[in-house]
């Protein structure tokens, strides 16, 4: 069985968990499930969509994530895009950086993604950036919040997200996390639903020490179009 079907039948369980009995529900609650399993049920962004998150922990800042697909002579490139910017204001169009996918898959919002080259601004051009192996794009910019290994259902219920006026039907689910898993990692909420890129509207999770990370969506669509005003093959044959 493959990722993407047990994350789904893992979401199954848990989305389904409020209409099943009392008995059934308590099981539930001590199931281990690991991270990937959980969001590889969702269903991944789709080109051309972006999300915009208001995210940190202690002090919040914007975050802008989009999805794309570029047309080069080395075939298509997915590619993810972001920027950042204060709190309640816009993104810094400076903060540009576009990964292209080495496997050409979006992953999920906590999945680590490798990237063969990156496209940042400098001044008032771009640059394009050969990544090694060992880079990754991380969509949020905590590393201790990546836990890979097995951890505990606390809790599901119904819930819904809030975005401005807006309201979306949620999924909310407490994982817990071993003492010794992860830089310090304790619990994670997740408020999940299919109506939003990434299928994660909030998210909150505590340390052993410091300010507790927080995340909810700020805004989202569906008609993401690249912030690089140059192509590939153009930044390509420009740096040689």
């Amino acid at each position: 069985m493959n990722r993407a079907t047990f994350g789904a039948g893992v979401l199954a369980s848990v989305f389904g968990a409020a209409s099943v009995p009392v008995p059934v529900f308590a099981a539930l609650r001590a199931q281990s499930v690991t991270l990937d399993a959980l969001l590889g049920g969702l269903a991944p962004p789709r080109e051309h969509t972006w999300v915009q998150y208001v995210l940190g922990a202690g002090v919040p800042y914007l975050k802008k994530v989009g999805y794309g697909i570029e047309r080069t002579s080395q075939g298509p490139l997915a590619f993810i895009e972001t920027q950042i910017g204060s709190d309640e204001t816009t993104c810094n169009p400076n903060t540009i950086r576009k990964g292209y996918l080495r496997d050409g898959r979006y992953g999920d919002l906590l999945e680590p993604h490798d990237v063969t080259r990156y496209v940042m601004k400098s001044g008032t051009t771009f640059m394009l950036v050969e990544a090694s192996r060992a880079d990754r794009l991380w969509l949020l910019d905590e590393d201790n919040l990546y836990a890979r290994g097995p951890v505990q259902v606390v809790a599901t219920a119904d819930d819904h997200v809030a975005m401005h006026a807006r309201r979306f039907a949620a999924r909310r689910v407490t994982l817990a996390f071993s003492p010794h898993q992860n830089g310090g990692l304790r619990a994670m909420t997740l408020w999940l639903t299919p109506a939003v890129p990434n299928g994660v509207g909030r998210m909150h999770a505590t340390f052993a020490s410091g300010d507790p990370f927080e995340l909810r969506i700020d805004a989202f669509g569906r008609n993401y179009v690249s912030l690089v005003s140059e192509s590939f093959d153009a930044l390509r044959a420009s740096q040689g």
